[in-house]
């Protein structure tokens, strides 16, 4: 299922999972690893890390999380669009 994830998320989603977002294709077992990283960032984490940096909140942050989570349970892979 095609959504649009980047621009925004790349630099937050690159210093929690060291993946950067404009590859041309993560595969389904990178995927089910960036989520697990991108869940384990609890609030405290998230505020101490200078999240102003990535112009995103904690509920975003969350919710981005939450996508990867999806995709992984599917065992789906992100393409990159540019």
């Amino acid at each position: 299922f095609p959504v649009t994830i980047g621009k925004v998320y790349a630099d937050y989603v690159e210093w929690v999972t060291d993946v950067s977002l404009y590859e041309e294709l993560i595969d389904a077992d990178l995927v089910k690893v960036m989520a697990d990283q991108l869940n384990a960032v609890t609030e405290e984490d998230f505020n101490k890390w200078d999240s102003n940096n990535w112009k995103i909140t904690y509920d975003e942050a969350r919710d981005l999380a939450k996508w990867f989570s999806v995709v992984a349970k599917e065992g789906g892979s992100v393409v990159g669009w540019w």
